[in-house]
């Protein structure tokens, strides 16, 4: 249960406490937003539902927004949009405004040039997964560097139309007819493709034993293996790819983590620029009276503290749950922060309430993408703290909520969503307004630095960067957590398994020798490090072990006295395997271990006899 879930309704406060709020502040702030919200030119009205005007937490409707250019042209960042899959053929001026230079875009260039100083043709795969920009970079390289495509024949699986009687497959085999085994092709090419249809014609080329070398050299691509597999590659020189599967969005430093690409991306569509029409719409809405909870969304989020923690709080999302979110589905997920549904599902609505704020959509919209689901776990609201206990009770007595809510947010002179804030206020939602300004400071706040996530964070930079110190405090929670995972009757002593219930345990010693993998630890020479995978390999003795985010937060509540129950130790299986190796290492090396009476707490010590001459397994003796 959250924690907001026990906080009192407003039927529960005293009807006393009710009077005074409402002597208080309740006529003349509600008089202020009608007055405000009626005073806005108003465009001709269209009926609509009563819906939304009777939410509990929704003020007077103010203009309809059917007529609103930002909401057209705001859908453009949403997946099910035309215009988010860039045709290689064309790219506008705002496509072009929105560009951003990655790394990838320079490599693609350099394979390109070198491409055309050869004079046999070469095959060129720009391969990745949906959504991660290879379309988008093929129409900007033809629009702003068309020398660079001259004399290539261009194919882009992911917006080239099939024949109807001819699988994708097909229509790929026939494309890349000029360089199967034998055939003498007359013109380069570029092929754009996701990494699963070139799995599957690769299988079928491999099951008709047919595109031999094309084969070979996507075997030494190993892109359809994990970082495990791979070994060192091999090169074909009329075969060459760029692979936008390997991209990562964020990267890691001494400072902690960051998306230089998603900033930038949010930035170019918040920010104030000639060239950008999302922003030109709203200014225009603005202009003409049209004024809704988007267009105060999209007000928050040129906030640069919110683009900043919005940002980190997606990263961590995608670390904590090892996700791909990619070009299109961050986006995608933009829009969703900014638009709320039942905006979305009758643009005649102005959405004013606090559930359609930013911060809440942010942390509560579940059902709208897998993003936004595991967005929910980073909620404030389910972590328990002495602040949030603060700020829940002073709502429910404090004099004037209005001043105190501003001073909670550091906001002396406009507070965000001031008018569906006072709305609240003088209707008596505090539960929704305790809510709101929770999530608030979470965007307006920077993140602690010895929370769990900064921690491990620390931890990753200082793995791949040799940092020794960092490490040796990691092993000791790890070693602690070792003598807690199952219990310990004394120094050096873990039990073997779970078996409480029973009348005796056993134990036995272990001897500890901190391991990491050497091929990456310490493996980074530059000052951020762009981390292959989302966990750090370590152990002890000769047994290593994934510990990722989700592991290392169960990890730190058992440090700190969680005892987890059999179903908890099922789940981290990776812990639990490594746990195992060290009991059984201990049961082959030692000849000695413990016996414990649960009842009594007697313990016996258990050992092999020297003798070898003895009839009896072990020798027992009380200690």
């Amino acid at each position: 249960m959250r924690k907001y879930d026990l906080l009192p309704s407003i039927e529960e406060i005293s009807i006393d406490e009710k009077i005074t709020k409402s002597q208080q502040q309740t006529n003349p702030i509600l008089d202020e937003v009608a007055a405000t919200l009626v005073e806005a030119p108003m465009p001709p009205r269209v009926k609509q539902s009563h819906e939304e005007d009777d939410h509990p937490t929704a003020p007077v409707q103010s203009t309809p927004n059917m007529n609103s250019s930002f909401l057209r042209k705001i859908k453009i960042l949403q997946k099910s949009s035309t215009e988010t899959v860039v045709h290689a053929n064309t790219f506008g001026s705002f496509q072009n405004y929105m560009h951003i230079t990655r790394p990838i875009e320079k490599e693609t260039i350099e394979k390109l040039e070198f491409i055309k100083t050869c004079t046999t043709p070469q095959l060129m795969f720009i391969c990745g997964s949906v959504g991660d920009g290879k379309s988008h970079l093929l129409a900007y390289l033809k629009q702003n560097r068309p020398e660079l495509l001259e004399g290539f024949y261009i194919h882009n699986d992911a917006t080239e139309s099939y024949s109807r009687t001819k699988s994708a497959e097909e229509t790929l085999e026939q494309i890349l007819q000029p360089f199967a085994d034998g055939m003498s092709p007359t013109k380069h090419m570029i092929v754009a493709i996701n990494i699963g249809k070139l799995h599957n014609f690769y299988i079928r080329q491999a099951e008709a034993n047919r595109f031999n070398a094309l084969r070979q050299y996507i075997d030494s691509l190993q892109i359809f293996e994990t970082e495990a597999e791979k070994t060192t590659k091999t090169t074909l020189n009329y075969f060459h790819a760029v692979d936008f599967s390997k991209v990562k969005y964020y990267r890691i430093d001494q400072s902690g983590v960051s998306s230089p690409f998603y900033l930038e991306a949010l930035y170019k569509i918040t920010a104030p620029h000639p060239a950008n029409e999302i922003y030109n719409a709203w200014k225009q809405d603005l202009d003409n009276g049209i004024h809704t909870i988007v267009h105060e969304n999209f007000e928050m989020l040129m906030n640069k503290q919110v683009q900043k923690r919005v940002v980190e709080k997606l990263v961590q999302t995608i670390i904590r749950n090892k996700m791909i979110v990619s070009t299109r589905s961050f986006y995608n997920f933009i829009f969703d922060i900014i638009v709320p549904s039942s905006v979305l599902i009758n643009p005649n609505r102005t959405g004013f309430s606090i559930q359609n704020t930013l911060p809440n959509l942010l942390f509560e919209s579940i059902d709208r993408s897998d993003v936004l689901l595991s967005m929910t776990e980073l909620d404030p609201l389910n972590s328990k703290g002495m602040l949030e206990d603060e700020i829940i009770t002073n709502i429910f007595i404090h004099a004037d909520v209005f001043t105190y809510v501003k001073e909670l947010l550091n906001n002396e002179e406009k507070l965000m969503f001031e008018k569906v804030m006072k709305y609240a206020i003088a209707k008596g939602f505090y539960k929704e307004i305790a809510k709101y300004i929770i999530r608030s400071k979470e965007l307006l706040e920077d993140e602690q630095s010895d929370s769990i996530y900064s921690k491990f964070i620390q931890y990753i930079y200082s793995y791949y960067k040799g940092g020794y110190e960092a490490l040796e405090e990691l092993f000791i929670i790890i070693e602690q957590v070792l003598f807690k995972w199952k219990g310990s009757p004394r120094d050096n002593f873990i039990y073997v398994s779970n078996e409480a219930q029973k009348d005796y345990r056993l134990a036995v010693p272990v001897d500890l020798e901190p391991k990491v993998d050497e091929d990456v630890f310490d493996s980074m020479d530059s000052d951020f490090i762009e981390a292959s995978e989302y966990f750090l390999t370590l152990g002890f003795n000769e047994y290593l072990f994934e510990l990722d985010l989700r592991l290392f937060e169960f990890l730190i509540l058992v440090k700190n006295g969680y005892c987890p129950n059999l179903t908890e130790i099922n789940q981290a299986i990776q812990f639990e395997e490594f746990y195992n190796k060290l009991v059984r290492e201990a049961e082959e090396k030692e000849n000695r271990f413990l016996l414990v009476h649960l009842q009594s707490n007697a313990h016996f010590e258990v050992t092999k006899p020297r003798s070898k001459f003895t009839k009896n397994k072990y020798e027992v003796r009380k200690v």
